[in-house]
């Protein structure tokens, strides 16, 4: 089946903001990038991430915590490139659960 997915970071030191780090591009559907079997049976999906080192990092910490979030959708969704947590996981409780996969990695990035 196809499916649609949408890749967040998560910066919980960054004013628990989640950012959008795949960004559609022209060949891609319109709001989310679209995974599905070609021809030959193999699955495809041709995307870009973009993410930056952030400003809140500038203190004396060594280890900052973020999560890596992808949301897969049966149906194409509207993202934003910017959320607060709170309106991020209250876009993903609007989404019927039959339609909706989610998975949260845990990483550490290091000064």
């Amino acid at each position: 089946m196809p499916t649609y997915i949408a890749v967040f970071s998560w910066l919980p030191h960054e004013g628990n903001r989640v950012h959008r780090i795949n960004k559609p591009d022209a060949k891609s559907a319109p709001e989310s990038e679209y995974l599905a079997k070609n021809p030959n049976g193999k699955i495809g999906m041709n995307y870009r991430l973009v993410a930056s080192w952030s400003d809140a990092y500038s203190d004396a910490k060594r280890l900052y915590d973020e999560w890596l979030i992808v949301v897969a959708t049966k149906a194409p969704r509207k993202w934003l490139n910017l959320y607060e947590f709170e309106a991020f996981q209250e876009q993903i409780w609007g989404i019927p659960m039959d339609e909706l996969s989610v998975a949260k990695r845990p990483y550490q990035i290091a000064k």
